[in-house]
């Protein structure tokens, strides 16, 4: 990520002065760059007029912004041996077996948002971005879980120790609170 950028999104929520809609897009838009480097592979994303800004209060801004497999890529196969789709085959899909699992499609939110983060056992209000990655069949466009009920795959943008971040794979995760029951489709 661009570094005048990630120190901007480190300090975001900490001032009453509040970033432009443009350095959000900006910093936006560097994230999911940096997220497609981690991944590796590209994906399609929102415009920015349809990109979720909520920036009214300086000390709690938040955005949301959906991205989804390329419209040219949903029928072609997806190297199994991209980061994210590696935690897929390595675990077992409710999938039908005529279909392929390196063939799946996917689509996901990347939110941002203050959280409370404890650090020498002092709670600290931060920005963080994190990512959920939805997967669906490729023939029935229904959403994949796995046999053990997880349905998400998440990711977050976490500062490290030396004042940078970095993204970084939870790996899969249960939808506990069904924040997102009615992503059952592509």
């Amino acid at each position: 990520m661009n570094r005048e950028l990630e120190k901007m999104f480190l300090k975001a929520g900490q001032s009453d002065r509040a970033y432009t809609k443009d350095v959000w897009y900006k910093i936006i838009d560097s994230l999911l760059d940096d997220f497609q480097k981690f991944i590796g592979c590209t994906f399609d994303r929102n415009s920015e007029s349809e990109i979720s800004l909520d920036i009214e209060y300086p000390l709690s801004p938040g955005f949301a912004t959906w991205i989804w497999t390329p419209e040219k890529e949903k029928q072609e196969i997806i190297s199994p041996s991209q980061l994210w789709l590696t935690l897929v085959n390595n675990d077992l899909l409710k999938i039908d077996n005529k279909n392929s699992r390196s063939s799946i499609k996917w689509s996901g939110v990347m939110g941002g948002q203050m959280a409370g983060m404890e650090k020498d056992n002092k709670i600290y209000d931060v920005f963080y971005a994190g990512i959920t990655i939805f997967l669906f069949d490729p023939v029935s466009e229904k959403r994949l879980y796995l046999e053990s009920g997880e349905s998400l795959l998440e990711f977050l943008f976490h500062p490290q120790s030396n004042d940078c971040a970095q993204w970084v794979s939870l790996g899969w995760c249960k939808d506990v609170y069904g924040e997102w029951e009615d992503v059952d489709s592509f």
